[in-house]
């Protein structure tokens, strides 16, 4: 037991701990600094203004904002914490019925494990294990990702029809020239620009993490 625990592959020092510990702490720091540094806001207004105004708004705007940070964050728990603590409540004001309100955010929550660039902490797992490149892995998740959200998509706009659920006030929508101020976009555009340059030229995915939180931090304070 003590050596398959502390010696072995399998145990505390092993393969699965060596990548939480070095890759996939990399990707938290760098999605929670991207989303702590305005991209949270402005990837919620953006679901907001593409879907807001169509029927089942509200549980759209749930699906399209937790694709959006399940693209950068890569963790369903921390999807369904980050958006549903506004996505949520705005569906029982509108009158959703709360499960279904409930199960859209946790469903759409869920395919930022497939959502590319980041994805998933198995992803990493699967990288190490199969000896592929992450970009070649990330990738493969792409049409799965867009066939996921897409399947969430339709099946809430049939439910919404058939329901006939009410789409987001007006008063409630930013306007596109607020969601798409330079301060807002750049250093989000930057930072995803960073983490696949470092990906497409080869380097490792710290590496790329890292140009990733460089470039966000080198466009965030010089726009605020």
């Amino acid at each position: 037991m003590t050596e398959t625990i502390y010696l072995g592959d399998l145990g505390v020092w092993g393969m699965l701990v060596g990548v939480a510990a070095t890759t996939i702490a990399a990707f938290v720091l760098f999605g929670c600094l991207l989303l702590h540094t305005g991209g949270g806001n402005t990837f919620m207004d953006l679901a907001l203004r593409i879907s807001g105004r169509s029927p089942g708004g509200a549980a759209k705007v749930a699906t399209v904002a937790s694709g959006l940070f399940g693209m950068v964050s890569g963790s369903a728990v921390a999807n369904v914490a980050t958006t549903g603590n506004f996505t949520i409540p705005m569906m029982k004001r509108l009158n959703y019925p709360r499960p279904f309100a409930a199960g859209v955010e946790a469903v759409a929550s869920t395919g930022g494990q497939i959502a590319p660039p980041i994805l998933g902490a198995a992803a990493f797992i699967m990288a190490e294990i199969l000896g592929e490149s992450y970009l070649r892995i990330a990738l493969a998740a792409l049409l799965p990702a867009i066939l996921f959200y897409l399947g969430v998509f339709v099946t809430i706009h049939l439910v919404a029809k058939r329901r006939q659920l009410q789409v987001v006030p007006d008063d409630e929508l930013p306007s596109w020239s607020e969601v798409m101020r330079p301060e807002r976009i750049i250093p989000i555009l930057a930072a995803l620009g960073g983490l696949f340059y470092g990906v497409l030229s080869g380097r490792s995915i710290q590496m790329s993490a890292f140009y990733g939180i460089l470039m966000t931090v080198l466009t965030f304070v010089p726009l605020r």
